[in-house]
């Protein structure tokens, strides 16, 4: 019976995989930069602390500034509730 995996190609560097893998985090990167500079270019000052309190309060990893970024989108949403008056 054929095994229907994908075969390893054992002339692959390491370095490629690393450089896959750096692609990878890098895009992560970008894309929670642009969700930053929107929140900082719409929201009130101070609703989102800056990359370093971030690291300091949530985590260094992507998915910790990722959580920073929903609270501040979050809070803007029930602030603006708040002052039209309706529930959030």
């Amino acid at each position: 019976m054929r095994s229907t995996l994908p075969v390893l190609d054992d002339r692959q560097t390491s370095a490629s995989i690393l450089t896959m893998d750096e692609n990878y985090i890098y895009g992560e990167r970008t894309g929670l930069q642009l969700v930053r500079l929107a929140i900082e270019m719409t929201c009130p000052a101070g609703v989102l602390p800056s990359e370093e309190a971030v690291n300091l309060l949530y985590g260094p990893l992507p998915v910790h500034e990722g959580e920073a970024l929903a609270k501040a989108i979050i809070e803007t949403v029930e602030r603006l509730a708040r002052r039209d008056g309706e529930d959030p």
